[in-house]
């Protein structure tokens, strides 16, 4: 199934925006009317850490313990462990439920239980813009990850779990809250990671940062995991939303590429939901639930992978039968027990496999094709073949119906085989079965990986 978005239109860019800029927010009107209301639950205004009283000495607290603890070492172990998404299983509505009983400690503006803060985001966005139902689902789960603070998913520490959120390796921009318990942390005079760009270089692309580890990291591997078929701006909202530094101050941005750019004008449209929808006017679990239920079995019950498979483990992914060793193993053991025999000679020629120089009319084929595709192959172009082939709004189709909208396709790029492209796909992947009888996620990587489609339907420029 593929999502299709009409964005909603944004100003330009100008110079202004690469600088650090702060939203005035008592002026901020939401697109679709949502007024903004001038104060939060507790009578002062929304994220001001500054407020005296009880609530923002927890707050506080609450950053010096994140602040000192959250080094480019624990993120990295906390990703490796955690994504090895082996906690429970669960569905979409069940983690919502066991959201019930957790605070934020580390938010200043509301203290109801979680499942309120969820369905508050989710209703407010559902209103403003009703034919965005990907939107509502991700207002919905984009802070499920808080289970983490749950005994069955091991219980962390709420600075391990809640909070804004920033990058580690590389220097903490003065911007983000209480900056001034970074001094405490053990990155903050490692010269390896407290330069302005640190392990990281200019347009690396946000995917590519580890982030303080947090709720949002969490969902968002869970999601990416599971083949979720959310959209990219939702997973970019599920794992930045809590990314302030960015979103509201304009930091960071030396990091971004141009996806991220793109994903960012979402994110700033649901920031305003998330964060000005919090409220002590509670919704009603029970009329609102089959909703979104609804949505969840609309995401995950058609012909394509869904939502974390509504689960919160890897139980939906291959078992860990399928995936014996790690990859290092696998290349070791691959050299040592293949039974495959590499043919000295092609079937349909007596040219050695990939001879580009043999003299035949095939070849003369195969050397104009590289001709074209060196001249043509530009950064330009590449970016916006992605940009619109990314859209994927081109045909909906079986995987087994493209394999057969193959028979009639040549790749004019191989010198070994101009037998169709289904012939190829299936050599490869019942070669692989062969071999590895018990891997049938490689037999069907073997069968896909080479669905090139040069029909009208796919394409808008000549194969």
């Amino acid at each position: 199934m593929t999502i299709l978005i009409d964005h909603p239109q944004f100003g330009g860019v100008d110079e202004a925006q690469e600088q650090k800029v702060q939203i005035d927010e008592k002026k901020l009107l939401l697109d679709g009317g949502f007024l903004v209301p001038h104060t939060n639950s507790f009578g002062h205004t929304f994220r001001d850490y500054d407020a005296e009283s009880e609530r923002q000495k927890e707050v506080e607290n609450f950053y010096r313990i994140n602040h000192i603890n959250q080094t480019y070492d624990f993120v990295r172990k906390m990703r490796e462990e955690y994504g090895k998404l082996n906690r429970v299983t669960m569905s979409i509505w069940e983690c919502c439920e066991l959201l019930n009983d957790v605070v934020d400690e580390s938010d200043p503006d509301l203290d109801e239980p979680q499942i309120e803060h969820l369905l508050q985001t989710a209703e407010a966005i559902r209103k403003d813009y009703p034919d965005e139902d990907w939107l509502h689902l991700t207002g919905l789960i984009h802070d499920l990850g808080k289970v983490l603070l749950h005994p069955s998913f091991g219980g962390l520490p709420q600075w391990a779990v809640v909070g804004d959120t920033y990058p580690v390796g590389c220097a903490f921009d003065e911007s983000i809250v209480h900056h001034k318990y970074f001094k405490e942390n053990a990155d903050y005079n490692n010269s390896a990671y407290n330069t302005k760009y640190g392990v990281y270089y200019e347009g690396c692309g946000l995917n590519n940062i580890m982030m303080s580890w947090g709720h949002d990291d969490y969902m968002y591997l869970v999601a990416k995991e599971n083949k979720t078929t959310l959209p990219s701006a939702a997973l970019f909202i599920i794992r930045y939303h809590s990314f302030y530094t960015l979103h509201r101050s304009g930091a960071y941005k030396h990091l971004m590429n141009e996806e991220d750019v793109e994903n960012l004008k979402w994110l700033q449209v649901f920031n305003k939901y998330d964060l000005y929808s919090k409220s002590k006017v509670q919704i009603d679990v029970e009329k609102v639930k089959p909703y979104y239920l609804s949505l969840i079995e609309k995401v995950y019950a058609g012909d394509s992978p869904h939502l974390c498979h509504g689960v919160l483990s890897n139980s939906a992914l291959p078992s860990s039968s399928i995936y014996p060793c790690s990859w290092h193993q696998w290349s070791n053991a691959n050299k040592e027990t293949t039974n495959t025999l590499l043919p000295a000679l092609r079937v349909l020629r007596t040219c050695t496999t990939r001879d580009y120089g043999a003299e035949s009319e095939r070849q003369k084929e195969v050397e104009n094709f590289y001709r074209i595709n060196h001249i043509n192959q530009t950064y330009d172009f590449v970016r916006k073949m992605r940009e619109e082939y990314g859209k994927l709004n081109r045909v909906k189709m079986s995987i087994w119906e493209c394999c057969e909208l193959l028979n009639d396709v040549v790749d004019e790029s191989d010198p070994d085989l101009d037998e169709p492209q289904i012939e190829h796909l299936l050599q490869t992947a019942e070669a692989i079965r062969k071999d590895y009888p018990d891997e049938d996620w490689l037999h069907l990587t073997g069968l896909i990986h080479g669905m090139l489609c040069f029909f009208p339907s796919f394409s808008y420029i000549p194969g």
